[in-house]
């Protein structure tokens, strides 16, 4: 599995060499393959959002560099190119909205490609039942007129429609019901298994790290603090409360009945509590 993004001893500064200057990333080196599905977790001011702009070409590093599909951000040309490429959803899509209709806003990324009109509106339909809208009842109502979760489908389809290679999503599904978190993050996943997808989410849901997760990087102070499988990452715990992020449940709940073992779904831990204690 080939190499989709790779950042080398990656630095960001905002404001760098002004007397407010605040670093956001130190030396950060990573690489993500091509359709993986990588959780990006760590506590506030981490620096995940500063690091995943980075692999648009949004920010450009202090130091050090950014490559993306073997091309480096640092190349005008490059730039140009990227939103294609790495489609990137932030923490409230929806306020990116904003066009008359929902089948316009979908179609800006298509349009912008010069697609002939026919394939745009194959594009818009195919997104839009994608992220679980019919598009017959919602193309010519505005998106302002929706609810929430629908203008954060719509946003969401709106980068599907380019159909890029890689997935970046910073908290997608915050302020979303229980179902609406289920929807998107199975489509997700649906995205990864399905359309070989990379996906890079960042989340502050140690769960749905741990269950839908090839591997997990974990930011600490603008620094990578771990990183590995979710099995790997979660079987030290204590590190991850040292630093204020709370275990998967499923971890959390292995820890207190006294079973040194990682559980990763709440079925698995069912099972090994029942292997350790038949009579539980």
């Amino acid at each position: 599995m080939g190499k989709m993004i790779r950042a080398e001893n990656l630095t960001y500064t905002y404001a760098a060499g002004t007397p407010l200057a605040i670093p956001a990333l130190c030396d950060v080196s990573l690489s993500v393959r091509k359709g993986e599905f990588l959780a990006l977790v760590g506590p506030v001011g981490a620096g995940k959002s500063t690091l995943v702009q980075h692999f648009n070409g949004l920010l450009l590093p202090t130091r050090g560099r950014v490559l993306v599909a073997g091309r480096d951000t640092r190349r005008k040309e490059v730039r140009r190119r990227l939103w294609q490429l790495v489609g990137l959803a932030f923490q409230y899509p929806e306020q990116q909205l904003f066009a008359q209709t929902v089948f316009d806003d979908v179609a800006f990324g298509p349009r912008n490609l010069r697609l002939p009109s026919q394939e745009v509106a194959e594009r818009v339909f195919e997104a839009l039942e994608m992220v679980g809208l019919d598009p017959q009842e919602v193309r010519e109502l505005s998106p302002f007129a929706l609810s929430q979760g629908q203008r954060r489908r719509v946003a969401l389809a709106g980068i599907l429609a380019v159909r890029p290679e890689v997935l970046v999503l910073d908290e997608p599904t915050a302020g979303l019901d229980p179902r609406g978190r289920r929807r998107l993050l199975g489509l997700f996943k649906d995205l990864q298994r399905c359309q070989g997808k990379t996906i890079i989410l960042i989340t502050h849901q140690m769960d749905v790290a741990a269950e839908l997760a090839d591997r997990v990087i974990v930011l600490c102070q603008g620094r990578i603090f771990r990183q590995g499988s979710p099995r790997e990452v979660f079987a030290d715990a204590g590190a991850l409360q040292e630093i204020g992020l709370k275990p998967p449940l499923p971890v959390e709940l292995l820890s207190r009945l006294g079973i040194p073992e990682v559980a990763l779904t709440l079925t698995e831990a069912e099972m090994k509590i029942k292997k350790r204690r038949p009579n539980f």
